[in-house]
């Protein structure tokens, strides 16, 4: 990082064995990456006796487990590993580190990292925008569009 600035970075969200990605998605995914820079990406892992665990009964995506892996080589400049939903403060000091305008947002699942992250990366100043095309939901379509709904709201896209 010389001094160049770039348009745009990528935060790939979750792109996990346990939220189960389509192989369309993950291929769509693997093609963009060349256009950026920068590519960070995060990860969800699930410490035991979590409220994932206790409150939800989501045992999933435990420390070191195959399903918590990321799906595809991303050769990122950062993961970072997440025990929640959205970014920790360590995560966005480290995102305005970067000399980057604008971040695009791709991953899953929608309603719940995905639009954690947007918040965080809203609520400190940083911009964004959602490619919502490169977004997936284990969720089902519902829970995606419901999502999609809470973003134009929230954050006008």
């Amino acid at each position: 990082m010389t001094g160049q600035v770039y348009k745009t970075g990528l935060i790939v969200v979750d792109l996990q064995r346990a939220f189960g990605p389509p192989p369309e998605l993950v291929e769509n995914i693997r093609q963009i990456l060349p256009e950026y820079g920068i590519v960070v990406a995060t990860q969800f892992l699930n410490r035991p006796k979590s409220l994932y665990e206790t409150q939800l009964n989501y045992t999933r995506c435990q420390i070191g487990s195959p399903e918590s892996e990321i799906v595809i080589p991303l050769k990122p400049a950062a993961v970072f590993d997440r025990f929640s939903y959205g970014l920790q403060p360590v995560h966005i000091e480290r995102l305005k580190q970067y000399p980057v305008a604008s971040w695009d947002i791709v991953g899953c699942d929608t309603e719940a990292c995905v639009l954690a992250t947007c918040y965080n990366l809203w609520d400190y100043g940083i911009p964004f925008k959602v490619l919502k095309h490169l977004c997936y939901s284990s969720g089902g379509e519902e829970q995606q569009q419901a999502a999609f709904k809470v973003m134009e709201r929230s954050f006008g896209q």
